[in-house]
């Protein structure tokens, strides 16, 4: 069972998650080998989940999912169909060369507000085109490869 991310860019509490999917977890049979054993050790023992971090950029690099986000960037453009990992791994390498390529031709990688969170998004005829979606968004009004967008 994977831990879904919610709107705020951080995942369901386990407590909240068992409310959603309490009917799912069978605990007596608390399965070390299985993707949501650690998540019924959890509810078992009442203990967070000790998270792995995946992606782990620099110090010398500063990143605001919000300001992503807020621009029309998907979950999914960075860490990819993340609802389909039975266990989240790094989807993409998240280099410099990577935010880069995305700095200089954004309007790929937009996609309408309501499909912020979707990770089966495509785009579609009536999906509003790359360059609408720039302008709506209001990106390219600074050049967003200057150093210090995400170099503080």
């Amino acid at each position: 069972m994977p831990i879904l991310p919610y709107r705020r860019g951080g995942f369901i509490q386990c407590g909240d998650a068992s409310n959603i999917h309490l009917h799912d977890l069978p605990l007596p049979n608390l399965d070390e080998r299985s993707a949501s054993g650690p998540l019924r050790h959890s509810l078992v023992d009442d203990k967070p989940i000790v998270w792995n971090r995946i992606n782990d950029l620099p110090d010398y690099v500063y990143f605001n999912h919000g300001i992503h986000i807020a621009k029309g960037v998907g979950c999914s453009s960075c860490h990819g169909e993340v609802d389909r990992m039975p266990l989240s791994y790094k989807a993409r390498s998240l280099t410099m060369q990577f935010c880069l390529d995305c700095h200089r031709n954004p309007a790929p990688n937009l996609r309408p507000k309501d499909q912020i969170y979707n990770t089966e998004w495509r785009r579609a005829a009536d999906t509003a085109s790359p360059e609408n979606l720039m302008a709506e968004y209001h990106v390219g009004g600074r050049d967003l490869t200057d150093c210090s967008i995400c170099h503080r």
